[in-house]
C-alpha cells in the first residue's frame, strides 16, 4: 500500500542509499530465500508504469500447503512508511505467488484513507537467477472504492542477501547496506510525524530500552495523557509494561526530558499486538515528543 499522490523516488535518501542496497542485492549471490521453515522475506521495489519507483518489502508465512499471510512495508525510508496485511497463495509447482494487500496495520502518513492505493499481485514468478531468488511480475493498485490507482512491475529479491553482503567488507564499509536492510522493519519517529496503528488485542504490551550507547536519556511516557513513566532514565535492559486496552482509541506519547550525553534523545520501543510486533525508534530533542495513536 502506498500514498498515491507522493512518489518516493523524489526522496534523495532513497535515490542514493536504496538504489545502492538494491544494486548489491542483485550483484551478490543469494542461495536461499526461505529464512526459517515456512517464513519468507523479500525486499525490492515497485516500478510504476510512469517509471516512478517505490521501495517495497514483503514478509509472509505459508500454511495449509498453498495459502500465505503476512505483511508488506512500503516507503520504509520515507515519510509515508506504511505496513499492510497481505493474504494470498503460493504455488510451488508453478513457482509463482498471488497476494493482495487487504488493510493497513500501521502508517506514519497523514494522508486521507481514501488516497491509499492497495497492491494486488497475480502469478508473479519466483525463480533463480545467477544463484539468487527473485520475485518478478505485474501488479495493479486499487483504492478502497475499488477504482484503479496504479499499475506496474514488482521486483523483489530474497533478503538472505544480508549474509552474503557481510562477507564483502569493503562494500559494507562504503554503503552500510546491512544496516539499511536491518532498519526496514523499524519506524523512526521525530516530533514531526505520528504513527497510526490498527490494533486487535485487548491489552497493550510496551517494551522500551536504549539500544545505543547508554547516555542517561530521560523520558516521560504517557498513555491517554496519564503518566506511566515519569522522568525515567532509559537503560539497556528492557522495561516491559502491560496495560489493558478496552476502548477503541488510545494515544501513547514519548516526551524527551533530556538528551543525555549524546543527543538526540533516542528510545527503542516494541508494541505487541498478539503475535504482531511494531518496532519503533524515537529521536527527539529536549522538550519534543512523539505520538503513537492506536485504533481498534
Amino acid at each position: 500500500m502506498f500514498f498515491f499522490n507522493k512518489l518516493i523516488n523524489s526522496n534523495p535518501f532513497f535515490n542514493l542509499k536504496f538504489r545502492l542496497l538494491f544494486f548489491f542485492a542483485f550483484l551478490i549471490p543469494v542461495y536461499v530465500y526461505c529464512q526459517d521453515g515456512n517464513n519468507y522475506e523479500f525486499i525490492g521495489m515497485l516500478k510504476l508504469s510512469d517509471s516512478g519507483i517505490i521501495p517495497y518489502k514483503l514478509t509472509f508465512k505459508k500454511y495449509l500447503e498453498t495459502k500465505i499471510e503476512g505483511f508488506s512495508i512500503t516507503d520504509f525510508y520515507g515519510s509515508n512508511k506504511t505496513k499492510s496485511k497481505i493474504e494470498g497463495f503460493f504455488s510451488k509447482q508453478q513457482n509463482n505467488i498471488t497476494f493482495t494487500e487487504i488493510e493497513n496495520i500501521s502508517t506514519i502518513s497523514n494522508a486521507n484513507p481514501k488516497d491509499f492505493c492497495y497492491i494486488h499481485v497475480k502469478n508473479a514468478s519466483i525463480k533463480r537467477k545467477n544463484g539468487k531468488t527473485i520475485m518478478e511480475g505485474a501488479f495493479y493498485g486499487k483504492f478502497n472504492n475499488d477504482s484503479n490507482c496504479a499499475k506496474g512491475t514488482i521486483y523483489l529479491v530474497g533478503t538472505d542477501v544480508i549474509d552474503k553482503i557481510k562477507k564483502h567488507d569493503s562494500v559494507l564499509n562504503k554503503t552500510n547496506v546491512v544496516n539499511l536492510l536491518n532498519k526496514t522493519n523499524q519506524t523512526f519517529l521525530t516530533s514531526d510525524n505520528q504513527l497510526n496503528i490498527n490494533w486487535q488485542s485487548q491489552k497493550l504490551i510496551i517494551e522500551l530500552w536504549d539500544a545505543a550507547t547508554f547516555d542517561n536519556d530521560v523520558i516521560t511516557l504517557t498513555v491517554d495523557e496519564k503518566p506511566i513513566l515519569e522522568n525515567y532514565i532509559i537503560e539497556h535492559e528492557k522495561k516491559i509494561i502491560t496495560l489493558p486496552f478496552a476502548t477503541d482509541l488510545c494515544t501513547i506519547k514519548i516526551y524527551a526530558v533530556s538528551e543525555g550525553k549524546n543527543p538526540p534523545n533516542t528510545v527503542n520501543l516494541i508494541l505487541k499486538d498478539n503475535d504482531v510486533t511494531h518496532a519503533i525508534v524515537t529521536k527527539l530533542k529536549k522538550g519534543e515528543s512523539s505520538t503513537v495513536t492506536i485504533k481498534k
